[in-house]
């Protein structure tokens, strides 16, 4: 006897009408039709309901039904994947909720440190706001230092760093000239010569550093500047720059 069979069966030996049944499981009269007729089954779940209501075995009441049988079967391994196709995204969501936690926890930790060192920086060595809302020190009269502005930007990586890590020195020259350094790195620096009158840079020296003499050396050879008077603007900006950056 099948499923149909069955249910057919059930309902006559309790009395009830197609709708006494529907009501019960919460469905049409249409549907509780189409079970009876095996057009259609109940789903596993409305199936327990019906063992439960009556109290009939799941073997009694599926007793016979083969092709109820195997779709049961069958929810069951389609289950089973969805429930390990689910496991598979819920633990993926998981490391990849933690990673993003990780990474903000760190990016915020590290943006407070750099920034925080930033300003500490900016106030110790008397920096000033100018209006291009960069920070200039005004170190001797000749000698100006710029620093743009920083905020920490959000970074792929964990190799948290401004992304302008420079430093600008300008050294004022005989002839409304300028000398401009421009600190990369640490000891590794660009310098040029600007004509404040011709409004152009009359001189490109290049990029020198790691070894402050030579570098000296290769500056005052093309640039009349004073000897010491640039071994101190050198050695004040890799100061800044290790202050700043390191």
């Amino acid at each position: 006897m099948n499923l149909g069979m069955q249910l057919v069966k059930i309902r006559k030996e309790h009395k009830m009408s197609q709708e006494d049944f529907a009501e019960i499981f919460h469905v049409t009269r249409q549907t509780v039709s189409s079970w009876e007729n095996s057009k259609s089954y109940p789903d596993i779940e409305t199936i327990v309901k019906i063992s439960d209501y009556f109290h009939l075995s799941l073997d009694i009441l599926l007793k016979g039904d083969q092709e109820m049988i195997l779709k049961i079967s069958k929810e069951q391994k389609d289950n089973s994947k969805y429930k390990k196709i689910i496991l598979s995204f819920s633990i993926l969501f998981l490391f990849l909720f933690l990673a993003i936690t990780i990474y903000f926890s760190l990016y915020f930790y590290k943006k407070d440190q750099l920034e925080s060192n930033f300003l500490e920086v900016i106030a110790e060595n008397n920096f000033y706001k100018n209006e291009e809302g960069s920070y200039t020190l005004s170190y001797q009269d000749n000698i100006t230092y710029t620093v743009p502005n920083q905020k920490l930007p959000i970074q792929s990586g964990y190799d948290f760093h401004f992304f302008v890590q420079q430093i600008f020195c300008k050294i004022s020259l005989e002839n409304h000239q300028v000398l401009n350094i421009t600190w990369v790195d640490y000891d590794y620096f660009d310098a040029e010569v600007y004509d404040l009158d011709e409004k152009r840079t009359i001189l490109d020296v290049g990029l020198l550093g790691k070894e402050n003499i030579d570098s000296i050396i290769e500056i005052t050879k093309k640039v009349d500047v004073d000897k010491e008077l640039l071994e101190i603007a050198i050695e004040k900006g890799n100061e800044l720059y290790q202050e700043f950056y390191s």
